[in-house]
């Protein structure tokens, strides 16, 4: 047992880094892999109320439909980890069969309390998990969902930031041509006033400052 948990410290550093969503979900599926010896595994997220496959290590589970009532969904509502035998599966998911998968593993994902999707594992071998795996395999989910979390949160900011420094951009674009011509006709009453003593050049100075200022500010 201290040898697995000593396997998903090491994993966990692996995914737990601020890394792009993908990326994270490949290195928790792979990590996932490894520690079972398994072949192959994906990321089930919860959208709209459906689990949507968001990342698999092969093509095939691209094309494996979840029932409502089957394994992932059961695993996502009890919060548990689920095995099962192709014998369950075998007839509901036929490209199981053809792909030699003898067992396949539910890992719930969740934090705080709430599901937030679940990973699958698929191995071709015929060994069961015991209930130390069990227990592992938890705990991984566990700090698989943290990471997902992590990640999610941190594609936001960096859209949220994307998106602000675009407007930044466009607002400033908008702003400079009209700035331009204040600065001219500015310019311009700063010649007249030199000429004309009706014309009130101390008024004129400070809308030069503060013209000046405000292009400044939009161009920074």
């Amino acid at each position: 047992m201290d040898n697995l948990l000593a396997q998903i410290n090491k994993s966990a550093i692996k995914f737990l880094a601020p890394l792009a969503p993908v990326t994270t979900y490949k290195i928790i599926v792979r990590e996932a892999v490894k520690l079972v010896d398994a072949d192959y595994g994906s990321i089930l997220l919860e959208q709209d109320g459906e689990l949507k496959r968001v990342y698999a290590s092969i093509k095939m589970a691209y094309t494996t439909q979840n029932r409502k009532r089957g394994n992932t969904y059961r695993s996502f509502a009890e919060k548990k980890v689920i095995v099962a035998p192709i014998g369950e599966l075998g007839p509901l998911h036929p490209e199981l069969s053809k792909y030699g998968v003898k067992w396949t593993i539910f890992i719930p994902l969740s934090y705080q309390n709430k599901s937030i999707g679940v990973l699958t594992i698929n191995t071709r071998k015929e060994e069961k998990l015991d209930k130390k795996q069990f227990t592992a395999l938890k705990l991984y989910g566990t700090l698989a969902s943290l990471a997902i979390i992590n990640t999610k949160a941190l594609d936001e900011t960096n859209k949220a930031l994307e998106t602000r420094d675009l407007f930044i951009s466009l607002a400033s674009h908008e702003l400079k041509t009209p700035l331009t011509s204040i600065n001219r006709y500015i310019q311009l009453l700063q010649k007249k006033a030199k000429t004309i003593d009706t014309i009130p050049i101390n008024i004129i100075d400070n809308l030069a400052r503060e013209t000046n200022r405000l292009t400044s500010l939009v161009r920074e």
